[in-house]
């Protein structure tokens, strides 16, 4: 329809007006077309200040921030000025996706702005300057976007200019002057918003002020606003954050049951699990499935990883993992891989391992360490192996830090020195890693249970980096264990400033 008289009017009137060039633009704006927006653009014989705008904004909105600028600046060069409505689509274009590179183009924009007639204080234009103060934010010029926000008459600020100036503080990391803005904001008798809030208590969290994320609570729930699932949820994750369960509940408890999405029951059931609460975690997963909310891995592992229900609990959840075809998940089936480890249900635990299509290191460390912790040093260190040969295809990757530790502390229990020994310089050698201080120590064990004290010595003091308190520690222990006590006295003596641990060891080493 609208290239039907897009037609017509080309063939009743050649060259566009800008009454008739603008109403047209717009209609194929309207649907989405921006390419031949721009085409009627060309066409048109005269272009007043809506149709740049026009032309600006939808560029802006199509993240064209190149083209917008360039558009902008073709404007005044056909000598015509910006208006409000103008600046605000240059800048809300710039706001969508604005790069490094593109600052000083942009703070020139906003300099260009604060220069015009729209800021003088006489005819203060509120629009454009929450706009200009936005963009600087968005730029890093934190000192400019206040410089205008202070330059703003106080009759003038308005809840968005307020919002406006606190976001950039908040996404400028600068949460305390964020919220000393919002206690000037209510000193003036600004009534705050939902968005308001939402900033606020992002920046209590940031700055891990209970007191004040307690203030805008208050605040909010004397408007209601708690009741509002997006604040709501924002309000329950600082408490989460902070580590305040029972606030947090509470919080919950004002959204209606109905209204709780999967975000709200996930950050209950997580809270509750990160502090050991695992019954009542499990008791809101039993209400989640009763109103109706289908679970997800977020919701999954914590629960598995918890291991602390009985065991007909824990089939329940398992239940449900497998109904919810969640099973075949690489994080969900680690959380399932450690939760029968912790069981000490080797069996299954290597079910699981065996059953995971695509292992990550997660999954490899976890079985590694299981069998090692229950004393099985050959299957450890056969699936070791098996771990290097495999390469871990498809992503490529290798043992890590964890891994060596694993397997140097197994060798180091099971007193198998050589192999232990080889595992060390296959680190770096095989890996082209850097041995970890937790490699040095579990070597220094190593040797010390082998009854190798002057080597394991030896190697302490040769050790590239700079030796730690565990390191010596360590030594110190294996010279208890081996009853060579002079040497122990000798080695305290000499570092005895790094730890007080080392007198202590020393001391139980009197005969």
């Amino acid at each position: 329809m609208v290239e039907r008289i897009h037609s017509w009017l080309l063939e009743n009137d050649r060259k566009l007006s800008a009454t008739t060039g603008t109403a047209l633009l717009k209609m194929y704006l309207k649907c989405g077309s921006v390419e031949r927006a721009e085409k009627v653009f060309q066409e048109m014989t005269h272009r007043n200040v809506k149709t740049w705008t026009i032309l600006i904004a939808a560029l802006g909105e199509r993240g064209s921030i190149e083209e917008a600028m360039v558009a902008f600046r073709a404007m005044q060069l056909d000598g015509i000025q910006p208006n409000s409505f103008t600046l605000v689509a240059i800048f809300q274009a710039c706001a969508t996706r604005l790069e490094s590179r593109e600052d000083d183009r942009v703070k020139a924009l906003c300099n260009q702005a604060v220069e015009s007639g729209l800021l003088a204080s006489s005819s203060w234009n509120v629009i454009v300057a929450t706009a200009v103060i936005g963009t600087y934010g968005k730029c890093g010029s934190v000192d400019k976007a206040l410089e205008v926000f202070e330059r703003t008459p106080r009759e003038s600020r308005d809840v968005v200019a307020w919002n406006s100036i606190i976001t950039v503080f908040v996404e400028q990391n600068k949460p305390e002057l964020a919220l000393k803005l919002f206690q000037e904001m209510q000193l003036e008798g600004e009534e705050p918003t939902r968005i308001t809030l939402l900033k606020v208590l992002a920046a209590a969290t940031a700055s891990r002020d209970l007191g004040v994320g307690r203030l805008i609570h208050r605040e909010a729930r004397f408007r209601s606003m708690d009741r509002d699932l997006v604040v709501g949820t924002a309000l329950a994750s600082m408490y989460s954050k902070l580590g305040r369960v029972e606030e947090l509940l509470e919080v919950m408890e004002r959204i209606e049951q109905g209204g709780r999405d999967l975000v709200c029951w996930n950050m209950i059931i997580s809270a509750l699990v990160q502090h050991s609460r695992s019954k009542e975690a499990l008791a809101y997963f039993r209400e989640m499935n009763l109103q109706g909310v289908k679970p997800d891995r977020v919701t999954l592992a914590p629960l598995i990883s918890s291991a602390t229900f009985p065991e007909n609990e824990s089939k329940v959840i398992l239940c449900e993992i497998s109904r919810s075809g969640l099973s075949s998940n690489a994080g969900i089936s680690n959380a399932i891989l450690n939760f029968h480890a912790k069981g000490r249900r080797l069996e299954e635990a290597r079910r699981v391992f065996d059953g995971i299509q695509e292992r990550d290191l997660v999954s490899w460390n976890s079985m590694i360490s299981a069998y090692a912790a229950e004393g099985f040093a050959r299957e450890a260190v056969i699936l070791f192996h098996r771990m290097k040969q495999e390469g871990f295809q498809p992503n490529g990757s290798s043992p890590d830090t964890l891994t060596f530790t694993t397997i140097l502390s197994l060798y180091s229990h099971a007193g198998l020195l050589e192999d232990g020994c080889h595992c060390f310089g296959s680190i770096s050698r095989d890996h082209f890693l850097a041995p970890a201080p937790q490699h040095y120590n579990c070597v220094i064990d190593l040797l010390g249970r082998a009854g190798r004290i002057e080597d394991a010595e030896g190697f302490v003091r040769g050790m590239p980096c700079a030796t730690s308190a565990p390191a010596w520690t360590a030594l110190l222990s294996a010279c208890k264990t081996q009853g060579d006590v002079d040497r122990g006295k000798r080695i305290a003596d000499g570092v005895a400033e790094c730890s007080t641990a080392y007198i202590g060891l020393i001391s139980s080493e009197e005969p």
